[in-house]
């Protein structure tokens, strides 16, 4: 396939650095994340499905480009197409492979989705092995298709968001509860006090676990295709900007 190649730099700067400034803002987070993904991929429609557990299915949380009187209804549940069959393969869908095998009638059931949602390439968000999101791209600006490598790029930093919306919703949880706590005795508060204390601990175990679980990714990458110069530049910015976040912390 053919396709204008994502570059390093608008990569480092715009997919790592911009989604962590958004601290532990879920709305803001998925603003930079869709924002980035338009600039750097030059695709005008865009949109991402966050999963829902309690009403068991997947439900579009922020989009680019589409009409939101049509997008905000649409509701993926687990048993549907697109969700059943990444959840089996774990793997990126194309529209334009969809067509190759037409036969396969959960590969037919996706290819509708796909349609409704309005486009070409889905991607799966997968965090601590389970699938919490969809990352639907249209077709690009330019009309060229997507290539292997950069969708394998958007995989791998949309898992990283994910690793972000992890936190936060572990954060907002914990905020939730200590508005919850009503007025007790001192000890109860002391008590109270040490628990928070060791979740906020443990939020910050996980905000050092962010930028190594790239490192760690990208490392791996990096064993298997040392020949490919676009990888080890990719890899360099990014664990560039890495090693400057935790720096930062």
């Amino acid at each position: 396939t053919t396709g204008v190649p994502l570059t390093a730099s608008p990569e480092k700067e715009l997919l790592f650095s911009k989604p962590m400034t958004a601290g532990f803002d879920l709305e803001r987070l998925l603003d930079f994340f869709l924002d980035a993904v338009v600039e750097v991929a030059a695709v005008p429609r865009v949109s991402l499905l966050l999963l829902d557990e309690e009403a068991r299915d997947y439900r579009i949380f922020a989009f680019r480009g589409l009409i939101p009187d049509v997008v905000k209804p649409l509701r993926l549940p687990f048993e549907d197409g697109i969700p059943t069959w990444m959840a089996r393969h774990g793997r990126i869908l194309r529209m334009d492979r969809i067509s190759e095998d037409p036969r396969d009638p959960l590969l037919e059931q996706s290819f509708r989705e796909m349609e409704i949602l309005g486009c070409v390439v889905s991607i799966p968000v997968f965090h601590e092995g389970r699938l919490t999101g969809i990352l639907n791209l249209g077709e690009k600006l330019t009309g060229s298709a997507y290539t292997d490598s950069e969708l394998q790029k958007l995989f791998f930093l949309a898992g990283h968001v994910a690793e972000s919306m992890g936190g936060i919703r572990r954060y907002q949880r914990l905020m939730k509860d200590l508005s919850a706590l009503p007025d007790r005795g001192i000890d109860e508060k002391k008590r109270d006090s040490s628990q928070t204390l060791d979740e906020l601990v443990g939020g910050i175990a996980h905000e050092l676990r962010n930028p190594l679980v790239a490192v760690s990714t990208f490392t791996q990458l990096l064993k298997d295709r040392y020949g490919d110069p676009e990888l080890r530049e990719f890899f360099y910015n990014t664990v560039s900007g890495e090693v400057d976040r935790l720096n930062q912390l």
